[in-house]
């Protein structure tokens, strides 16, 4: 069947290459789709973060194979099939999947955090306002109407923003529940937004999936580990022998039992449902100040009557300064820990380009790399993820969350508007540093 390739030849006749500033950005970071073509020797395809029909760059920078035999796909699906029977490989998903060879992109790559609440059908929500909703004498109560109502009294406040699960979904739990108890006034939170990097690593991928996917105003951002996940899911081959996607065909590790903890529970895999939310999760949620400076007049705390001075960005990985929101790089989005400066002959107008120490033409350059959160000059407030090994991360106008709760440290989240840090500790080491 024919591929969908985009080269950076393909780039600079469509429309969107005709842009300088574009034109520009994009010799600056031409390195962007060859990270991922030089991962294999094998015959990949990628579209280089630009779309097929020329409007926007696409979210799908992931590398597939270029072609799936009918053998190779129907043993995917009896392999699966055998602890699975909602996966029917029936989505609009798989269709896309199966026509350009690579993961599909999203409604919305970056999303509103109004439209999100306003478009959210799910009933009940654990540590939201569902929670207590459910238990409303009025089955036929406006439930929209009373969020509000809890908003503006005391009964639902905040938003709380969790850091990297990678599949320990225990842990998400307790820390809904502290922080709901201790640092909530006991009330649940109007929404919870997570940032990305559900799964693999830990025990529990698809069920934290399916938890967060269940969840009435619960909303995530994608990461690079859901891409892989999902284009695992979707077909891809090559990253379907990694032994992170291994849950994917056999399910998740069951901790209740099991020989050395190596056996798979049969339920733990992922459905057409899983697969198709997957798909369609942005890669950016920008919560707008004026959403928490409502009505205060419940509110003694200082820091909740101040609210928030600055809209604030949900991303997994990072954004580069200087660049539109709507021309970020998906790599950078998902992968981006360091940025190196570019020298520019105004004072004061440097350029940041994506840095990566692996590769070999970054190396040697690492002393001129700094971590983008603290070049970041605001005015939005990026709250992130993907950086383990630095761990939390609090600057001016960023937060990094990921604390290594899948190497046996910690899961953190913050609440909003007052930007309140909690953590509970991991239940063991899910998985080695490095591995």
């Amino acid at each position: 069947s024919a591929t969908a390739t985009t080269t950076h030849n393909d780039v600079k006749s469509r429309n969107i290459g005709n842009s300088p500033s574009y034109k520009a950005y994009w010799n600056e970071n031409k390195s962007f789709g060859n990270n991922y073509r030089s991962c294999s020797r094998s015959k990949f395809t990628s579209c280089d973060g630009i779309d097929h029909n020329g409007a926007v760059p696409s979210v799908a920078a992931l590398i597939v194979p270029s072609s799936l035999s009918s053998s190779s796909l129907r043993n995917l699906k009896l392999r699966r099939n055998a602890h699975n029977d909602d996966r029917r490989f029936a989505t609009t998903a798989d269709s896309y999947f199966k026509q350009h060879h690579e993961i599909p992109p999203p409604t919305s790559r970056h999303a509103q955090f109004e439209n999100l609440m306003k478009t959210d059908s799910r009933v009940a929500g654990e540590g939201t306002t569902m929670t207590i909703s459910t238990n409303h004498p009025d089955k036929d109560h406006d439930m929209s109407s009373q969020s509000k109502e809890w908003q503006q009294c005391g009964g639902a406040k905040g938003i709380l923003v969790i850091g990297d699960v990678h599949g320990c979904l225990n842990e998400l739990k307790h820390l809904i529940r502290k922080s709901v108890t201790h640092h909530n006034d006991g009330l649940p939170f109007e929404s919870i937004l997570l940032v990305g990097d559900l799964c693999n690593k830990g025990p529990k991928s698809a069920e934290v999936i399916r938890f967060v996917r269940s969840q009435r105003h619960w909303f995530t951002v994608r990461g690079n580990h859901d891409d892989g996940a999902l284009a695992v899911a979707l077909g891809d081959e090559r990253r379907g022998t990694q032994r992170k996607y291994s849950w994917i065909y056999d399910g998740d590790d069951d901790d209740s039992g099991g020989k050395d903890g190596d056996e798979r529970a049969t339920c733990g895999t992922l459905s057409d449902d899983d697969v198709e939310w997957l798909a369609n999760l942005p890669y950016t949620i920008t919560i707008p100040a004026r959403y928490c400076l409502g009505d205060t007049s419940c509110a003694d705390d200082e820091k909740l009557v101040r609210g928030l001075e600055e809209d604030v960005i949900i991303v997994h990985a990072g954004l580069i300064p200087g660049i539109p929101l709507e021309m970020q790089q998906t790599m950078t989005m998902t992968t981006v820990r360091e940025l190196k400066c570019v020298e520019c002959p105004e004072p004061g107008a440097d350029k940041y380009i994506y840095y990566e120490s692996g590769r070999k033409k970054d190396q040697g350059s690492q002393a001129a790399a700094k971590p983008w959160g603290k070049i970041w000059p605001g005015p939005q407030h990026i709250i992130f993820g993907h950086d383990a090994k630095r761990g939390l991360q609090t600057h001016d106008h960023s937060t990094g969350l990921d604390t290594g709760v899948c190497y046996g440290k910690q899961l953190t989240g913050m609440i909003l508007p007052g930007k309140i840090l909690v953590s509970v500790e991991a239940e063991k080491i899910h998985c080695p540093i490095g591995s």
